[in-house]
């Protein structure tokens, strides 16, 4: 065929051309997965810095918002308890996001989980600055803190006595919360130890069954915070 390509030609160019689109998307897909764990990471380094500023005003961690209501409901993220003089009604629950000036979801549209200590989130007594003191949550006074393993298996821990424990459920979302109240079922093993509301937490690289993203308030970093601002002396 004169000034033309023949069919095994175009057949031939049509393969090489879905093959370098198969091959561009892929990698798109991978970049763009990439770019949401890094933004995602960023969101859960400002949120503890978050709650470290909010403890340096007001001498407390602020408590959990209720996971389960719909952001159409104007409680949705508000810490959840009664008055500033009353503690928490719970540990467990999700950013409150609404309290404290900030997004509660994270690049995928799930709530961010939030464990606080309620050693470190009671209310300020009358008497003092703040709900704890430099010993509060360390030595034989750690009941109640959090702790994260590598592994729902392991018998050791990453770190231990933390005040407060924040979690992204990642690309997959199970365990996580949706902007209606809605929690994502399925999660299982190391996902399901960051969503069944223990004080044990795991972080470890992502694999197949593990996509979280975990970080976490450390208690000597907190003080050493409230000691700088004049908080604690």
């Amino acid at each position: 065929m004169e000034g033309g390509f023949s069919l095994v030609e175009l057949s031939i160019a049509i393969v090489i051309i879905t093959i370098l689109s198969s091959s561009m998307l892929r990698a798109y897909t991978i970049q763009r997965k990439a770019n949401q764990i890094l933004e995602t990471q960023k969101q859960l380094e400002e949120i503890r810095e978050t709650l470290i500023g909010h403890a340096i005003v007001t001498g407390r961690l602020p408590c959990p918002a209720s996971p389960t209501i719909p952001e159409s409901d104007p409680r949705a993220g508000m810490e959840d308890r009664n008055d500033m003089n009353t503690p928490c009604n719970r540990n467990y629950g999700v950013i409150p996001w609404a309290t404290l000036g900030i997004t509660g979801h994270d690049v995928w549209g799930r709530r961010f989980t939030y464990f606080v200590s309620s050693k470190f989130s009671g209310p300020t007594p009358s008497t003092g600055l703040n709900s704890f003191n430099l010993s509060t949550g360390s030595g034989a006074d750690n009941a109640g803190t959090g702790n994260v393993k590598p592994g729902i298996s392991s018998g050791s821990n990453i770190a231990s006595d933390l005040p407060a424990i924040i979690v992204s459920h990642g690309p997959n979302g199970l365990g996580g919360f949706l902007s209606g109240g809605q929690q994502i079922p399925g999660a299982k093993g190391d996902e399901l130890e960051n969503a069944n509301n223990t004080q044990t937490f795991i972080f470890h690289a992502q694999d197949e069954t593990f996509d979280d993203q975990v970080i976490w308030v450390i208690g000597s970093v907190l003080k050493s915070r409230l000691v700088l601002s004049g908080r604690l002396p």
